[in-house]
């Protein structure tokens, strides 16, 4: 795969993952004994915290007070799905007798998904638990996810623990520091991973794609279709539980010698293309959480750079500069240390955050042109899209990327000290 190649197949993901996706991202819950009208616009939440009833108006996206419309408190509870003050929010659960019948999204420290969804699942948390059923496909982010119940599409997961011991109706795609296919588990497509351990003791019906620390065959562990995986050196695979045939390559970085050019570049590709669609993923999950966390703020952002955008660039110019400057001169004070790695975590993920205001002012500012009204998240979806394909247009691309990270950089700081100024006024800080 040629460089082009790969630029091009980032681009056509970013589309897929678009398309996939139901463009109406709007966080309705369908309560089974809520006796709720399809459609309406509203619908009751309920906070384990507070003890509290809130309507989520979709309309406006805020959270205002009222009645539970006669669902029974026991069904409300613990069903948050991202209240606006989520620091509140930080146990989200889907209970066994609920039905979704749209997409899902959930987000919190412990996430667990109990019931049964007729769509797609968004969720990210510290800890997320799949037991239920799911009708669709599921893109998941966390520190340790497991799936143990039934989904009918694809699975696309990325934690530091991943482990799978429910059914999987179509493909598994998942980058993890360790993956665990237990027995019980079954996985009707294919399988592309990216772990340092990789156990499988289930059948794959498919081919499996990997770049891997190591990779164990269980003594039910089997894959339907082809392997090809990249490994270390004695990393070997029993031959009778692959019925397809195996394609190995020594990891390059500890034995670049013993390949030829072009292996070494083909595992490189594969290896790079692999972990960007990861991180497309990260991004659109990363992005979904933002403008349902923050929505006031992304939009307070996005004009800003709509309204003064070479100011934003100025000023996230200057930024770039002097905040690296500034850390590293306390740094080599000694004594200010601690302020100066700070400093530099607090840029850096700066930095990363600002191209998420930029593809969410072209998402809306394409819907505009389009004269379409969608959910914000739809509109960021749109414009992760379209920020995606841009680029990855040689040169051209990379100087849009790097005026768009500077007007992001600017913008974003521009709008946290008007921010902080207003909150100064008011006395709250």
């Amino acid at each position: 795969m040629s460089h082009m190649q790969h630029k091009i197949f980032i681009a056509l993901a970013a589309i897929a993952l678009v398309l996939t996706m139901s463009v109406r991202a709007d966080v309705k819950e369908a309560y089974a004994q809520s006796g709720s009208e399809v459609g309406r616009d509203v619908m009751p939440v309920h906070s384990s915290k507070t003890g509290d009833v809130f309507i989520l108006d979709e309309k406006t996206g805020e959270m205002i007070p009222g009645e539970n419309n006669g669902v029974p408190e026991n069904d409300l509870e613990d069903t948050e799905t991202l209240p606006e003050n989520f620091d509140e929010a930080t146990r989200v659960t889907l209970p066994a007798d609920i039905v979704i019948n749209k997409d899902y999204f959930a987000a919190g420290e412990v996430v667990r998904i109990s019931g049964t969804v007729n769509g797609d699942v968004y969720t990210a948390g510290g800890q997320v638990l799949i037991d239920g059923t799911v009708n669709g496909s599921v893109l998941a982010a966390g520190g340790s996810l497991e799936v143990t119940g039934a989904v009918t599409e694809n699975v696309r997961i990325t934690g530091g623990q991943v482990v799978v011991t429910g059914d999987i109706g179509k493909n598994l795609s998942v980058a993890a520091g360790n993956i665990s296919i237990t027995d019980g588990a079954t996985i009707e497509g294919n399988v592309v991973a990216g772990a340092g351990n990789i156990n499988i003791n289930a059948p794959v019906a498919g081919d499996m794609s990997a770049a891997v620390g190591q990779l164990t065959l269980l003594e039910k562990g089997t894959i339907g279709g082809d392997l090809t995986y990249v490994a270390q050196e004695g990393n070997d695979i029993d031959e009778s539980r692959v019925l397809g045939t195996i394609t190995k390559r020594v990891a390059p970085s500890t034995h670049q010698s013993e390949m030829s050019k072009d292996d070494v570049q083909d595992s490189l590709q594969g290896i790079t293309t692999f972990f960007s669609v990861v991180s497309l993923i990260s991004m659109f999950i990363v992005g979904l959480l933002l403008v349902y966390l923050y929505p006031q703020f992304m939009r307070n952002t996005t004009q800003t750079l709509e309204e003064t955008p070479w100011k934003s660039i100025g000023i996230g110019f200057v930024s770039m500069l002097l905040m690296p400057l500034i850390a590293i001169m306390l740094i080599v004070t000694i004594v200010g240390v601690p302020l100066g790695v700070i400093l530099l975590l607090a840029f850096g993920i700066l930095l990363y955050l600002s191209q998420f205001f930029v593809m969410f002012w072209l998402g809306l500012w394409s819907m505009e042109k389009m004269k379409k009204q969608w959910h914000d998240s739809g509109a960021f979806a749109l414009g992760l899209m379209i920020y995606t394909v841009v680029k990855s247009i040689p040169v051209f691309g990379w100087l849009l990327h790097g005026f768009a990270i500077l007007a992001g950089f600017g913008a974003l700081l521009v709008t946290k000290v008007e921010l902080l100024k207003m909150l100064k006024k008011k006395k709250l800080v």
